[in-house]
């Protein structure tokens, strides 16, 4: 597993952000919050939604993400709102998700 940047846009917001993205299963998922344990060295994602299936180009050079999103994205996937009527595209799990990947510092 490997922890990646992606740069998204979000609906109603302006620009670009970069969010926190992981390497599972043979997909990339997009990981907009976490939940963690300092004490216990771990986080664990709060939701995780496959990045695979939206359009997105992967970045070259020196750029700060290894992947951009070319579509903006529903706030409801950042928010914590309920994705029930969301395109099933996103493939959105939330938690408990059964996944535990050690606290680097510096790294969110």
């Amino acid at each position: 597993m490997r922890e990646l940047k992606v740069m998204v846009a979000v609906d109603g917001m302006d620009g670009f952000s970069l969010c926190d993205a992981i390497e599972l299963q043979g997909g990339i998922w997009l990981v907009p919050k976490w939940i963690e344990s300092p004490s216990e060295g771990w986080k664990t994602p709060a939701r995780m939604f496959l990045m695979n299936l939206l359009p997105h180009q992967k970045m070259g050079g020196d750029w700060p993400n290894e992947y951009v999103l070319s579509e903006s994205l529903p706030k409801e996937l950042f928010d914590g709102s309920d994705t029930s009527k969301l395109d099933i595209r996103f493939s959105v799990q939330d938690a408990p998700i059964a996944i535990q990947i050690p606290i680097t510092k510096g790294v969110h």
